[in-house]
């Protein structure tokens, strides 16, 4: 059954019973995870293209559904329902060696690639315990960490806004080729592919644009890289705003203790 869905449509939630799994014809769904009771907050964990399927771990294992999907644009997609997913394994046994196969080999990837986020996700946090002076020094910091988890030729850099002389100075830089580009960082106004080679993290403070950081490959790449890739650069623009954040905040503390100490001393 083919059906049309809005954009931002929500397809099934997460705790819903699972009768039916999903092929898209045209579109882009989100798959997302809830981050507290209410729903109001959630953590993206995919973004499934066209030609791609979702929901068939409900179908399988007869559990609740473990997150929800969320259409990202207008989508036309096909709804197949359990008992005829049972039906074409037992009456095409052929066909459904051939589905379970593609069933496998996508579980996997979204393995991998969720154990890759896992793992970043470890390392870059505990750059958040660590105590900073400047916020151009976290960066530096986590522009080390993050190209540790690029393969292939990838060149990252940092950005920070410097109050003094109203500029964005380089704080951070990891090479792995030789190449330039070109880039007014005044013109990225959200976390977003500038070209299909360069990726854009921004941090917003509440006047100006923070920090930044970039990604360039030395590749051109692919929609479904580039939808690989959507959960890592997530995973570091939250640790990068938090990080951020703390520094902000630290240093703020900081003033008002040296404030303090300065009243008391001429109340004496």
């Amino acid at each position: 059954k083919l059906i049309d869905f809005k954009e931002n449509e929500i397809i099934f939630d997460e705790g819903d019973k699972g009768e039916e799994f999903y092929i898209i014809e045209s579109g882009t769904v989100i798959i997302e995870k809830s981050l507290n009771k209410e729903q109001s907050e959630f953590k993206e964990l995919a973004k499934i293209l066209e030609g791609d399927f979702f929901g068939e771990a409900a179908v399988i294992d007869d559990k609740p559904r473990s997150a929800r999907a969320r259409t990202a644009s207008k989508c036309k997609i096909y709804k197949i329902e359990k008992k005829d997913f049972f039906d074409i394994i037992y009456k095409k046994p052929k066909e459904a060696i051939e589905i379970f196969s593609q069933i496998t080999l996508s579980a996997l990837d979204r393995l991998r690639n969720t154990s890759r986020e896992l793992a970043l996700l470890f390392d870059i946090s505990k750059l958040l315990s660590k105590q900073y002076k400047e916020e151009k020094e976290f960066l530096k910091e986590m522009v080390k960490e993050v190209a540790l988890f690029f393969e292939g030729d990838w060149n990252i850099y940092s950005y920070c806004y410097n109050y003094f002389n109203d500029e964005y100075e380089i704080s951070g830089s990891e090479k792995q080729f030789n190449g330039e580009f070109n880039i007014e960082l005044k013109n990225i106004s959200e976390n977003s592919w500038i070209s299909d080679n360069i990726y854009a993290i921004i941090n917003k403070d509440e006047n100006r644009p923070q920090a930044y950081m970039l990604f360039h490959s030395k590749l051109q790449i692919n929609s479904i890289e580039k939808n690989n890739l959507s959960t890592i650069f997530n995973t570091i623009s939250f640790i990068m705003a938090s990080g951020l954040k703390n520094i902000k905040a630290q240093k703020e503390f900081y003033l008002m203790n040296r404030l303090k100490d300065r009243k008391e001393f001429y109340e004496k």
